[in-house]
């Protein structure tokens, strides 16, 4: 059994994978191979863990018999064309992506990213900002999508007594199934949060209508994909403050472009896909890896199986 770990992991967490594994087992580690020889390394493997190049997968692929991806969204392997099992990071980052998404919003409405600006220029201010501070208690917020991290967020939420709403085509948790529904719901939004999957379905779901739709002071926050959303659309109502501000986990090319008018957008946090990110994620990842790969090992379905072409 030969296995490849498209990841770079820190000396602890090697030693750790090496002692989970069966004896027989032979493991290989990107950054301890010479980049010249790692596809060629990669072509004689059974299982990966990481998120090797995809057209790695098209054309080196007729050995590999499971890969466990260490991110919960695979869009770029959705057009492989081969019938590969590939588990995902599905719920892991729920967590992680919640709290990112409430301190994002707090550090809004408290104003934090300007005073950490402050900060750094010995600046104060002080008094003069109180009155344009606002509250997240009693927000009225809409959550696109009902999946792990979207519940996540409601449970933060519900701590501010937020009311909290979805939208979801299938979700019994929605109060918006369909598109004309959504857009009833979303002009009395204080905030609205995006978890949506990257799709062909979902692909620019955030339209510069659905952006005009919100009110003044209305927050747009997205968790989900950056594809999700009209990106340049977003870019002019933010610039014209035709919004109240947006926190983005993501954006439609990242890294983000240093002449992308979103580094100068006002009332904008940029948290640059760190959102599923603590201290514990690493070897938290490798465990759960361990864990599928005895359960292929023994014959049985690792866990968070996905669709390639359905995208989820």
């Amino acid at each position: 059994m030969k296995l490849f770990v498209h990841a770079f992991l820190t000396e602890a967490n090697k030693k750790f994978l090496r002692e989970k594994l069966p004896r027989e087992a032979t493991v290989l580690f990107l950054d301890e191979i010479a980049e010249s020889a790692r596809r060629a390394e990669f072509a004689g493997c059974t299982y990966v863990y990481g998120n090797p190049p995809p057209e790695w997968l098209r054309e080196e692929a007729r050995n590999i018999k499971w890969i466990q991806l260490y991110s919960a969204g695979f869009s770029e392997y959705q057009q492989l064309g081969k019938q590969i099992p590939v588990s995902n990071m599905h719920g892991f980052f729920a967590s992680p992506c919640a709290e990112t998404v409430v301190g994002g919003i707090l550090a809004l409405y408290r104003k934090i990213d300007e005073l950490t600006l402050l900060k750094s220029r010995k600046e104060w201010i002080g008094i003069d900002m109180r009155p344009g501070m606002k509250l997240l208690s009693g927000k009225r917020t809409l959550l696109l999508g009902a999946g792990t991290i979207a519940v996540r967020i409601e449970e933060l939420l519900k701590g501010f007594f937020c009311d909290v709403k979805y939208y979801s085509r299938k979700s019994p948790r929605a109060i918006a199934h369909t598109r004309e529904e959504l857009f009833e719901a979303i002009p009395s939004a204080d905030i609205v949060i995006n978890t949506l999957p990257g799709t062909a379905e979902t692909y620019q779901f955030v339209s510069a209508s659905f952006l005009e739709a919100m009110h003044k002071e209305a927050i747009f926050v997205n968790i989900g994909r950056g594809s999700t959303v009209d990106q340049a659309a977003l870019i002019q109502v933010l610039l014209e403050e035709r919004i109240g501000g947006a926190v983005l986990d993501v954006c439609e090319e990242e890294p983000l472009p240093p002449d992308s008018p979103l580094w100068t957008c006002p009332n904008t946090i940029l948290s640059q896909h760190t959102g599923g990110g603590f201290d514990r994620e690493q070897s938290e990842k490798v465990g759960i890896f361990i864990g599928n790969l005895y359960r292929v090992l023994e014959g049985g379905t690792p866990d968070n199986l996905v669709d390639l072409e359905r995208g989820y």
